[in-house]
């Protein structure tokens, strides 16, 4: 809901799905609200038309639970995908001239991510988009348990 505001400035359809029935997350809850903060605030950001997707997935039959953040953003060079979770790291060239920010979000988010015992990865197709993959184990990590 705070982003929403963000996806509504530039004309992009902001999108949650979940489960119908509840999904119980035990974690920390500010390091995965930054984790997702972060994720699809950049995917707003990137994206200069089309949608961003946030969708939670939980199978109960396997307990797998995962939250990804799909956008229709330029996607990230191959070459790129190695580097982009690095401090101060910001992509291609013609990507970091035209949008601010300061290359941290996504180091941040991976190492929340770490904290809390969940995984932070990406998908990528240049001219596509990205989608960004928190996947969580059985019981995170609350933030006294990490520290």
């Amino acid at each position: 809901a705070a982003l929403q505001p963000l996806a509504d400035e530039k004309g992009l359809t902001l999108t949650l799905r979940t489960p119908d029935a509840p999904v119980v997350i035990r974690s920390d809850a500010r390091a995965l609200g930054q984790i997702m903060i972060n994720l699809v605030s950049n995917a707003i950001k990137f994206t200069a038309q089309g949608s961003v997707d946030v969708r939670l997935i939980s199978d109960p039959e396997t307990g797998e639970r995962r939250i990804t953040v799909a956008d229709t953003g330029p996607g990230i060079d191959p070459g790129d995908l190695v580097r982009i979770f690095d401090a101060f790291e910001r992509g291609r060239e013609g990507i970091r001239s035209s949008t601010e920010g300061t290359g941290l979000g996504l180091h941040i988010s991976r190492k929340l991510g770490e904290l809390i015992g969940a995984q932070v990865r990406v998908q990528s197709m240049v001219g596509v988009g990205s989608t960004f993959t928190v996947e969580l184990p059985d019981r995170c990590a609350t933030q006294e348990e990490a520290a």
